[in-house]
């Protein structure tokens, strides 16, 4: 990434901005929120620093939306710019209120989204603070493991779905005690002499109340590890819905040879979240 001592954040002091808004349709990075910009993210050393970030995952798979990502710019900032190495153009994101225990250090809070043509292995995401004078400070990264494509065909394919806008989480544990979810959406690579293949996670859906409309997760491989699997179900949050009925099936090489139903109310959503925090409600070997 280039630098330069001052930086003008130039769509917020010309004409182009006014048709920026509506670009970026064919960048691999999509913002929710955030203006477009054209042209490669330059950042610079007199302005505010990224002070942190914090990605709920590490992976993504080519099409995602939905990724989340927080942070903390330095003093003075108004907003952050956003940018994937090689990509057409970048992100102008507003800031938002600090918190009150750091008064002076503004956040962000993003949505991000993949372009489904995404062919790279890893992505680099550039962070840049800035003032209100246009002054940028020193980019910050974030790293991105890119998810190969697994088809919804796979030898195995533990599906949830769901009927309300809630936030429901799938966990399925495999036969080598490996937990795919929200949390850990790629397995260990297994050895290449047992034939099998890494589980994936595909989508956590309207994670932490951002509703997208899929209503549905999956974990899927395309040469399963022999063995016990646990499926469990973890009601993260009802995301103000009165309940959530979900279902969950098994597909082997497309078909469904297992299901399982059950509904979750206000009260699943009190217990403990994160891993093996899920309600167990199938269980099934794999040969």
């Amino acid at each position: 990434m280039r630098t330069s001592a001052l930086v003008l954040l130039g769509c917020f002091h010309t004409a182009a901005c006014s048709s920026a808004a509506g670009g970026g349709a064919s960048a691999w990075l999509q913002v929710d929120d955030a203006t477009y910009a054209k042209g490669a993210l330059v950042d610079g050393q007199v302005g505010p620093p990224v002070l942190g970030t914090y990605a709920r995952t590490s992976w993504i798979a080519p099409g995602q939306d939905g990724t989340l990502l927080n942070g903390t710019l330095g003093p003075g900032a108004t907003a952050v710019l956003l940018g994937l190495t090689s990509d057409e153009g970048y992100w102008i994101l507003p800031a938002a209120a600090p918190d009150t225990q750091t008064p002076d250090q503004p956040r962000f809070f993003a949505s991000l989204g993949f372009s489904t043509a995404i062919a790279a292995t890893e992505l680099q995401l550039h962070l840049v603070a800035v003032d209100a004078a246009g002054l940028r400070g020193p980019a910050s990264t974030v790293s991105f493991g890119v998810l190969p494509a697994v088809p919804p065909s796979g030898g195995l394919v533990v599906e949830l779905a769901w009927d309300t806008e809630a936030d429901l989480d799938l966990h399925v544990i495999d036969p080598l005690d490996n937990e795919l979810w929200a949390g850990d959406i790629v397995s260990p690579q297994p050895d290449p002499a047992t034939g099998t293949t890494q589980g994936v996670f595909g989508f956590d859906s309207n994670a932490n109340c951002l509703i997208d409309g899929k209503r549905a997760e999956t974990v899927a491989w395309s040469m399963p590890p022999t063995g016990a699997f646990t499926v469990q179900v973890d009601a993260y949050s009802l995301c103000q819905a009165q309940a959530a009925h979900w279902k969950v099936f098994v597909l082997r090489e497309g078909a469904i040879r297992m299901q399982a139903q059950g509904v979750a109310t206000p009260a699943d959503a009190r217990f403990a979240k994160g891993r093996r925090g899920g309600v167990e409600v199938l269980s099934f070997d794999w040969q």
